[in-house]
């Protein structure tokens, strides 16, 4: 659990770093709050453990997120995710544990509705896509899939509301 805590510190002080280093904020009206039926502490429970995936509203221009696998008592941090608002659009940016040599990988808003987000990269190896389904106001789905090994692939995470 201290590891944990530690990650969890070290990405609120990377996001603020890196908040101040992004471009001018946007009006309160934002995609953000657009979006904010993300907010919150979703779970997604499989045979192997459970994965929980946890929203929250940094200011007006970023939503911050962390995506943990608890297995028993054990925790691992798996990624830690910031949805940022910028002049040229809504960018989804995940910090993979163990990928991409540490870095982030950001993919821009390619649709948006009340109930779904999609965001893309097509240079990224996999996914290229990442979205976010609205099912109800307890249970969201999330997908990433695109191209894997010459073959199409995705991957489903269904979440409920905790």
């Amino acid at each position: 659990m201290k590891i944990f805590l530690f990650f969890f510190l070290v990405s609120i002080v990377v996001s603020c770093n890196f908040l101040t280093n992004s471009s001018a904020k946007i009006n309160s009206s934002s995609l953000l709050e657009e979006v904010s039926w993300i907010i919150g502490n979703w779970e997604n429970n499989i045979p192997e453990g459970k994965t929980i995936e946890s929203w929250q509203k940094l200011n007006d221009s970023v939503l911050i997120g962390k995506s943990i696998f608890i297995k028993e008592k054990d925790s691992l941090l798996l990624e830690n995710i910031l949805i940022v608002q910028r002049q040229e659009g809504l960018y989804y940016i995940p910090t993979v544990i163990n990928q991409n040599e540490g870095n982030s990988v950001e993919f821009k808003l390619s649709y948006k509705s009340g109930r779904m987000l999609v965001f893309e990269n097509p240079q990224h190896d996999f996914p290229q896509k990442i979205s976010y389904s609205k099912i109800s106001n307890d249970s969201i789905l999330a997908e990433i899939s695109g191209i894997s090994n010459g073959k199409e692939k995705s991957v489903k995470f269904p979440m409920t509301r905790k």
